[in-house]
């Protein structure tokens, strides 16, 4: 899998009275091409102390002067005054490199930048930097970078460990966004080397992945940085977990092509043995953290190719056709379904694939899952399973299920790399109605917000699950569902736009 990261160019500018010109700092982000090579890394300018001596009597806070430039260039600000912190002017390649690098927010600012210094002193009086864009594409597209963060942050509950915060974050990367394997060059396409690049267009490169990574890592108060390898064109995370640094290449868990609900853990948190291979995988990186922890090495979710669903004191993973508990308390791992239903060849029903396209969702206490034809949900301790849906389509089978929001999204192909037809059921916003003679009830599960198709499901007289199909939207509907027990029930709804099906308008037959 070929991951670009930018190539090396230095811009030199131009002084004007009294300013002296910057030479551009190879750094991970840039509107044109900029970064790393083995001898000039990020980690060549990235900071060596917090503090650097002026004088005898002086000493600067680097990180105050960062922080501030960083602020003020969120706000658009791009002539920063920092005459009050004596910064040196042998510092200010540490201190741009850093800003642009340790925010990964500031993804409008340019590549160049100048300054001001007073000679006398040495220090440094303004700085000036640059747009990637006109101020109105900019603040569009810093609003849906914004929006987009928060989205994921709502995934992230309180109480919520930094490893479960890690896992939420990487596994939405690899089912949300997709690698961008058309990019030929920065200075083609620069936002896909940029944070903005997933967030906002869905689809980056490896320096997208990565700047974006570390954007969440910075908000969720988790210290993060990079590791780059020039011998695989490639940049990736590294995390500090618990006081030990950690391995974590979203890029290369999410495939290539994309697949739908795909999410790999095969690169996430390994220690540097772990992680390296000399054969075509990671290799020859810099990095100025140690990776030594081999804690999660062997981890027992690290072959699941599904999210991983968190819940209370319990992971629930896939290993093959099996969904599996973690006890995160007992540290100990069981098995709490195994999915009996195989997928086979679209166009050859005699063979099967040997892999399992099964994916879970943890929802309300409950796994869902998908098999081939159908979406069912089971307890979280392997009990009362229920069919919640069954495609009767004949467009292919079930590649995968996903939450979004309150709907699970399913894929349908005809081939596990094909890309699916992705499509919604809601599953929230239940509503009881009538009751039959016969025991089965009637529930009207919403409307699919997308397609405006109806989701009905017939429950028996116990509550138990019987079956959930989807029907067109329509001014009235014709339902007929099988029971297990071989009898039929009918529903006729004349006004969907309610969404509350009225008993006079609600017929239950069954033979």
């Amino acid at each position: 899998m070929f991951k670009r990261i930018s190539a090396l160019l230095i811009i030199l500018l131009l002084c004007f009275t009294g300013v002296f010109a910057a030479e551009t700092t190879p750094v991970i982000y840039g509107s044109t091409t900029f970064v790393f090579d083995s001898v000039q890394t990020i980690q060549s300018a990235s900071r060596i102390s917090s503090a650097t001596a002026l004088s005898d009597e002086i000493e600067v806070d680097l990180t105050a002067v960062e922080e501030y430039i960083a602020n003020q260039l969120a706000q658009f600000n791009l002539t920063v005054d920092i005459s009050g912190f004596g910064v040196s002017t042998d510092d200010v390649k540490t201190i741009t490199s850093n800003v642009i690098n340790d925010n990964p927010n500031l993804f409008y600012i340019g590549a160049s930048y100048r300054y001001s210094y007073n000679p006398a002193t040495n220090t440094i009086h303004t700085m000036y930097f640059n747009m990637v864009d006109d101020l109105e594409t900019v603040i569009a597209r810093k609003a849906a970078f914004d929006e987009e963060v928060n989205n994921i942050l709502s995934y992230i509950s309180p109480g919520m460990s930094d490893f479960e915060k890690l896992l939420t974050v990487h596994d939405y990367f690899a089912l949300n966004y997709e690698y961008d394997n058309s990019v030929s060059s920065s200075s083609e396409t620069p936002e896909a080397f940029r944070a903005d690049g997933v967030l906002v267009d869905k689809t980056g490169v490896c320096q997208s992945y990565s700047l974006a990574f570390k954007y969440l890592m910075n908000l969720l108060d988790i210290d993060c940085s990079y590791a780059t390898s020039d011998a695989m064109n490639h940049i990736w995370n590294v995390v500090n977990l618990d006081g030990q640094w950690y391995h974590v290449d979203a890029t290369w868990d999410d495939p290539l092509p994309d697949r739908f609900a795909f999410a790999a853990h095969t690169y996430f948190l390994l220690s540097d043995t772990a992680i390296y291979n000399p054969d075509g995988g990671h290799r020859d990186w810099s990095c100025k953290y140690s990776c030594t922890s081999t804690l999660y090495d062997n981890a027992c979710w690290r072959t699941s190719q599904s999210a991983v669903a968190i819940g209370e004191d319990a992971l629930y993973y896939t290993d093959g056709f099996d969904i599996c508990k973690y006890d995160t308390v007992k540290k100990t791992s069981s098995s709490v379904y195994t999915i009996p239903d195989k997928w086979y060849v679209w166009e050859d029903k005699t063979h099967n694939y040997s892999a399992s396209f099964g994916r879970i969702v943890l929802y309300d206490g409950r796994i869902y899952f998908n098999t081939p034809t159908e979406i069912k949900s089971i307890a979280a301790d392997g009990k009362d399973l229920q069919t919640f849906y069954t495609y009767l389509g004949e467009e292919g089978y079930i590649y995968g299920l996903m939450k979004n929001g309150n709907y699970l999204n399913y894929g349908i192909a005809t081939d596990p790399s094909a890309e699916a037809t992705v499509s919604s059921l809601p599953i929230i916003n239940m509503i009881d109605a009538e009751k039959g003679e016969t025991g089965y009830a009637v529930r009207l599960i919403s409307k699919d917000s997308v397609s405006g198709n109806l989701i009905v499901s017939v429950f028996d007289k116990s509550g138990i699950l019987l079956r959930s199909q989807v029907y067109p939207a329509a001014s009235s509907v014709p339902v007929t569902i099988d029971t297990s027990d071989g009898s039929y029930t009918r529903f006729m709804w004349w006004n969907l736009s309610a969404l509350t099906p009225c008993s006079d308008d609600l017929t239950i037959e069954n033979n």
